[in-house]
């Protein structure tokens, strides 16, 4: 159970620029973003960062206390931040990434924008990604129209979970904000298949 039920709630126990930060850059209609980043689930920010390089928006809710940074969670279908809403209300494909807490590696892929979640599951299958694939669960399908990642211009995104067993191959230590600096070649796999994904069904 949240905390937090909004992020007015949130606001009025944290501060921006002192408990979290906002992140983002507006250069495009695809948006990639996350509402759970930094300390909250770790691993997050750094994969929306890099997926959106500088040819795609990105944005990022980034938890930066230096302990405790869970509590700052505010559920997808709650997510109410006005920058956020402002980015998707622009954006045509959006993707958001998330990370959920299995130890084993595994992703799940959900979301309303069923023909992008297709073609992004061809580019896994080309490299070798699928074996990662779970079957989705229903507490994270995000299907819900009130879904942060749903609130985009055509009302329907895709939404990426990765679990923490999987951001651990990412990384030198996705516990840690320094130790998320080092980036594994894994993470660059994910990253640029991701990227793959999206260059050849929007842009080509």
């Amino acid at each position: 159970m949240d905390l937090y039920k909004n992020y007015n709630h949130l606001l009025s126990d944290c501060k921006l620029n002192e408990d979290f930060i906002i992140e983002y850059n507006n250069v495009s209609s695809v948006l990639i973003l996350t509402p759970h980043g930094g300390g909250i689930e770790p691993g997050t920010t750094e994969l929306v960062k890099e997926i959106a390089s500088t040819d795609m928006s990105f944005y990022s809710f980034t938890a930066k206390r230096s302990s405790n940074n869970k509590v700052l969670h505010i559920t997808s279908t709650n997510f109410d931040e006005p920058k956020c809403l402002e980015l998707l209300s622009n954006s045509t494909t959006t993707l958001a990434i998330h990370g959920s807490n299995e130890i084993e590696p595994l992703v799940y892929i959900g979301g309303q924008d069923s023909q992008m979640i297709n073609h992004i599951i061809d580019i896994f299958k080309k490299h070798d990604l699928d074996k990662y694939i779970s079957p989705i669960v229903r507490d994270i399908q995000g299907l819900s129209k009130n879904n942060i990642v749903n609130k985009n211009a055509i009302k329907a995104g895709v939404q990426f979970e990765f679990s923490y067993g999987m951001r651990k191959m990412m990384f030198e230590n996705v516990d840690k904000a320094k130790g998320r600096i080092n980036k594994t070649p894994f993470f660059w796999k994910i990253v640029h298949s991701i990227r793959e994904s999206l260059t050849k069904q929007i842009f080509n």
